[in-house]
């Protein structure tokens, strides 16, 4: 699991890993990103305060994919455009993911907001506002029309240590691993919840692994909420402790 925020240093600084970032989201989506970067790896998780939240949008991922590195690097728009629209597919993915979980505890629907609604408000922004840099976390939410929002990095990197010396030797070792970084921010700028993850994998299992990885993060961040099945659970074994004491009374 990464411990600090040596790969984004390795993103900014090297110009090819820059091309990576496809240039539409990027702005809005590396400084949630950024402001999310940690010394440690515990999770950070304000129970009261996510429970208090009404409308919660999630972001395109942000995919930085080293098997494309190359082909970016000489701006090659089909790679930099399958990039973009990976981002897409594991937002997606983590939407459906929070769809499904959401279904085992208390929450009204209307607790996520629609996907294509943050997307098409997204695309809006980006049309309208030429200062994107200068945007505040706020100006976002209240543009999305939300009060919290979840941004996600997928990073489909060899380990930080082997890349960067791989990058000043000019060779690039074969090994991969999938890490991921999402964070859950108040309309206020605060962190509400943070989740690391990472796992080896083979270059042909980058996506799956990345969708599993998205998944467990889903199942962190509603582990916060008593589920459905809990509660009734309780409220049973609450009437069958009444009816014990009905019975002994009678």
């Amino acid at each position: 699991m990464m411990s600090d925020c040596s790969n984004f240093d390795i993103i900014r600084e090297n110009p090819a890993m820059k091309m990576l970032r496809y240039p539409s989201l990027h702005l809005l989506i590396a400084a949630f990103l950024m402001m999310s970067c940690g010394s440690s790896h515990t999770l950070s998780r304000d129970k009261k305060k996510i429970i208090a939240l009404q409308t919660v949008a999630i972001l395109p991922v942000e995919v930085v994919h080293l098997g494309r590195l190359h082909e970016v690097a000489n701006k090659s728009e089909s790679q930099q455009l399958g990039i973009e629209r990976e981002g897409y597919i594991l937002q997606r993915d983590l939407y459906r993911y929070f769809l499904r979980d959401m279904k085992k505890y208390e929450l009204k629907r209307t607790y996520l907001q629609d996907l294509k609604i943050t997307n098409d408000r997204l695309k809006e922004l980006e049309e309208t506002v030429e200062d994107k840099v200068g945007l505040s976390v706020r100006e976002i939410a209240d543009w999305l029309g939300v009060d919290g929002i979840i941004s996600t990095s997928v990073d489909q990197l060899a380990p930080g240590n082997v890349l960067a010396a791989g990058f000043m030797n000019g060779t690039l070792n074969t090994d991969q691993s999938v890490s991921i970084t999402l964070s859950l921010r108040s309309k206020y700028g605060q962190i509400y919840w943070r989740h690391e993850d990472d796992r080896p994998t083979p270059q042909e299992d980058v996506y799956q692994i990345s969708k599993d990885l998205l998944k467990h993060a889903s199942k962190s961040f509603f582990s916060v909420y008593p589920s459905v099945k809990s509660k009734k659970r309780k409220k049973d074994k609450k009437n069958r402790k009444q009816e014990v004491q009905i019975r002994s009374d009678q």
